[in-house]
């Protein structure tokens, strides 16, 4: 018996369930993209997929597949503990069945199934930390969907290499990826929430070049566009970027408001991964009101640590100890801050990770000070200098050189901190006058260094 394709079995099902295509299509996407659906001329979402296998009441893998042979159902259930594997955080396994059902092709071939099998590949590399071969994983898939004619796959998976890009410091190709994929997005996708992550997405590359106006400009404009029909995860995302971007033009009370909004979002979730992360960031951000709400903080990291524990990549995991340690010096809990903040450096790839070892250095050496060792503490400040210029200028790093400045100047070391403040205007993008610094030092004699 010839297999149907996904259109011709969804229409199958819809006469069986005695619905009419606007029956079928309501609350869930238009009639006109069933009637598409069906004449398979479009593809639809997973999410969509879901919502009408709900309708119809078949599972999930029958409307997308149909019977199937035994060894194409042994792939699929490989795919299904893969997914549920990768879901509980133990990423090598499922990298191990995905691998190994990479290497039995489907027959007849399954172009969705593939891809579905190529992307999550992608994802499992990415928790592993290992973004380059994430990155390839993901132009073949990205290649195999072009094939196959599935325009809305493209959109989502360049956007997930956007991601990559981002994350590898490349924001000019990351901005570049964005572009090309939103020229592409079409007019009913407009409020889905694959046009969310995008705008998202761009939103926080905009952030990390530092072009802060843009940034909360387009959030302002994304956040009028998306209402309560749209995809919760996508609307955190755009609620958190938002707060990101409020919070670089020194709007901190709607920075907060956007990013609990966000964490809200997140928790009517199963996204645990992103709730984790999001609730360090506003535990950050609370630890930054005047005073510094340490309660609010506190429980925030609570909550993201069990969240993390589970379900974090090891940079999560990092950000999250960072954060605790600053909790606890704002209690005054030195040593135990000390101890946290030593196991976030461990966490760390020396390599890989310089901002994130350049906080954590920083923080040490705030908790040596407070416990009167001096000299520990600018072990801990010339470790987060080396590690601050291993990377690339980027307004990203501003703040930690800013933060080794204000360190420097307060143990007294001001031609160390003159440099570390002139590292973070170049960092900003703000020359710095050789003159002016020239005639500031000249006028300081006598002053101490840390290196005299």
């Amino acid at each position: 018996m010839e297999k149907l394709t996904f259109g011709e079995r969804l229409r199958q099902l819809r006469v069986k369930a005695d619905l009419t295509q606007p029956e079928l299509a309501q609350d869930i996407t238009s009639v006109s993209h069933i009637s598409l659906i069906e004449s398979n001329k479009r593809h639809p979402s997973d999410e969509i997929v879901t919502k009408l296998a709900s309708r119809l009441g078949v599972p999930v893998e029958f409307l997308r597949y149909g019977p199937e042979s035994e060894s194409n159902q042994s792939r699929r259930k490989d795919y299904i503990f893969a997914e549920i594997s990768f879901k509980n955080g133990d990423f090598a396994f499922a990298q191990t069945l995905l691998e190994k059902i990479l290497k039995i092709p489907s027959l007849p071939a399954d172009t969705e199934f593939e891809l579905q099998v190529q992307s999550l590949y992608a994802q499992t590399l990415e928790k592993s930390g290992d973004l380059d071969r994430a990155a390839i994983e993901t132009k073949r898939a990205i290649a195999l969907a072009q094939s196959a004619g599935l325009p809305l796959q493209v959109i989502e998976m360049t956007i997930t290499l956007s991601k990559y890009a981002r994350e590898s410091g490349d924001f000019v190709t990351a901005l570049e990826l964005l572009e090309q994929a939103e020229k592409s997005v079409p007019a009913q996708l407009q409020k889905s929430a694959t046009y969310a992550r995008l705008l998202s997405s761009k939103i926080a590359i905009h952030f990390l070049r530092g072009d802060y106006i843009r940034a909360y400009d387009i959030s302002k404009a994304a956040m009028v566009i998306f209402d309560d029909q749209t995809d919760p995860i996508a609307r955190a995302s755009i609620y958190w970027n938002a707060s990101v971007a409020a919070d670089a033009i020194q709007d901190a009370s709607q920075a907060l408001l956007l990013a609990q909004r966000a964490a809200g979002l997140f928790s009517e979730s199963e996204d645990s991964r992103e709730e984790g992360s999001l609730r360090v960031a506003i535990a950050w951000l609370l630890t930054r009101q005047t005073p510094p709400d340490i309660t609010g903080a506190q429980r925030q990291l609570d909550r993201a640590g069990v969240l993390l524990k589970e379900h974090g990549s090891p940079v999560d995991l990092t950000y999250y100890l960072t954060e605790l340690a600053r909790v606890e010096w704002l209690k005054g809990d030195f040593e135990k801050s000390l101890e946290t903040i030593k196991s976030a450096i461990a966490n760390t790839d020396p390599s890989k990770d310089l901002l994130q070892r350049a906080d954590a250095y920083l923080l040490a050496a705030r908790a040596e000070i407070s416990l009167g060792r001096q000299s520990e503490s600018e072990m801990n400040l010339l470790a987060a200098k080396g590690s601050l210029l291993g990377m690339e200028l980027s307004r990203q790093n501003a703040l930690a050189w800013r933060e080794l400045g204000d360190i420097y100047s307060g143990l007294g070391y001001l031609e160390d901190a003159i440099d570390a403040y002139r590292q973070a205007l170049q960092e900003a993008g703000v020359a710095a006058s050789p003159l002016a610094f020239s005639d500031l030092k000249s006028s300081q004699k006598g002053v101490t260094s840390r290196q005299k």
